[in-house]
């Protein structure tokens, strides 16, 4: 050991030389694994934190299939508005009515999603008749997701309707 402590100190800007070399190498060796163990953290973590990116994977990805086999009706009387055609292309089960009968609305049963207008879709009453089949369904049919949708969405009038739909949307 003696010999080896005898040697460096002998050997002038050679072992500074390598002394800093070594040190650097060690060092920097050091912090590129630290740098390699956060980054890898940080990316595990960041998997969540984008809602979009969460629901995306978590949702979408996972579920698609199951999603495809809901039934979905949509009662409207202007049928351009949905996608209705690209919505069959991609597999989901869609059917859509332009106006049921308040006498005759049982089928409804048989869907998962309905996308429900509240004018001129109810043979009965071409006005409000998508209320009175709204309150109908609510108190007769249970699991059933209700969309109330109406280009009139801002209208004191149909508060209600849209009270017992689950989600609201405009149309065009």
């Amino acid at each position: 050991m003696s010999q080896f402590i005898s040697f460096w100190s002998n050997s002038g800007w050679i072992s500074n030389l390598l002394t800093v070399v070594l040190g650097t190498i060690t060092i920097g060796s050091i912090l590129r694994e630290i740098y390699k163990y956060t980054r890898n953290k940080a990316d595990s973590f960041h998997d969540h934190s984008n809602i979009s990116n969460y629901i995306k994977s978590n949702y979408i990805e996972n579920n698609i299939e199951r999603l495809k086999k809901r039934k979905i009706a949509i009662i409207d009387d202007d049928q351009d508005q949905y996608p209705i055609d690209h919505l069959r292309k991609r597999g989901f089960n869609v059917t859509s009515y332009t106006q049921v009968s308040l006498s005759d609305y049982e089928f409804i049963k048989n869907y998962d999603l309905i996308f429900l207008d509240i004018t001129n879709v109810v043979i009965e009453d071409p006005q409000k008749g998508g209320f009175e089949l709204i309150k109908r369904v609510r108190s007769e049919i249970n699991g059933i997701v209700i969309i109330g949708v109406s280009s009139k969405r801002y209208d004191p009038t149909l508060t209600e309707f849209f009270k017992l739909a689950d989600e609201q949307s405009k149309t065009p």
